[in-house]
């Protein structure tokens, strides 16, 4: 038996549908966006959905915010500005942060701006300017953070706190691990995946100061 179609994910495919056409055809979305026009096709004819990474690509070539390509609040024209007083710019690092053994840091003055919607970091108490939005590689973070997820990370905190998720620079590498804090004054860095694939990972107290700590992951938004 076919599996049911979810209707909100139906919906938000055919917003994203109309987005990319309000953007022109295929081939002009994909030089403004990055995406393959194979991809952008796809999501055209309703057969795939978004990843995080690919909605917010859309919306920012379009002038949107992530939230009104979500829930529909779109202007009628792509060209139309949002109002200042609603959007504000973030730091995005396309960049796939790993939840597994750790991915290679990318200059972050390279990271782009994108819009998002003023009211959303308000309520996540997440400042503009210290706010990074990266995407997660792999899932030992699961199910708090699945693979593919798109992460708020505060940067304004990084001294590390207990039971707190951060995304940590260790030796060049990105790593998002919660955090338990050893007696010895070192570090032990969890994974919220069970099973020996997922051993914790200890850093001990002459490390630590090494630890490069990126910031707290605040909120993590899962592909659907």
């Amino acid at each position: 038996m076919a599996k049911k179609e979810d209707p909100e994910e139906l919906a938000f495919r055919k917003r994203v549908r109309d987005a990319i056409q309000a953007g022109g055809k295929s081939g002009e979305m994909a030089k403004k966006t990055g995406i393959p026009v194979g991809t952008l096709n796809k999501y055209v004819a309703l057969t795939s959905t978004p990843s995080g990474v690919n909605a917010i690509k859309i919306a920012k070539a379009l002038n949107l915010t992530v939230e009104q390509l979500a829930d529909g609040d779109m202007q009628s024209t792509a060209s139309q500005s949002l109002h200042t007083e609603d959007m504000v710019s973030v730091r995005f690092q396309d960049l796939r942060v790993s939840a597994g053994p750790g991915l290679t840091v990318i200059d972050e003055r390279n990271a782009e701006m994108i819009g998002l919607s003023r009211r959303i970091l308000n309520e996540l108490g997440l400042s503009p300017l210290q706010t990074l939005i990266m995407m997660v590689d792999g899932d030992s973070m699961s199910p708090t953070i699945t693979d593919g997820a798109v992460i708020f990370v505060d940067r304004n905190e990084r001294q590390l706190r207990e039971g707190k998720v951060y995304v940590l620079s260790l030796a060049g590498d990105l790593v998002v691990k919660r955090i338990q804090l050893d007696f010895d004054g070192g570090v032990t860095l969890l994974s919220d995946a069970d099973g020996p694939a997922f051993p914790p990972r200890k850093i001990d107290p002459v490390d630590v100061e090494h630890v490069n700590v990126v910031g707290r992951v605040v909120c993590a938004m899962s592909p659907v």
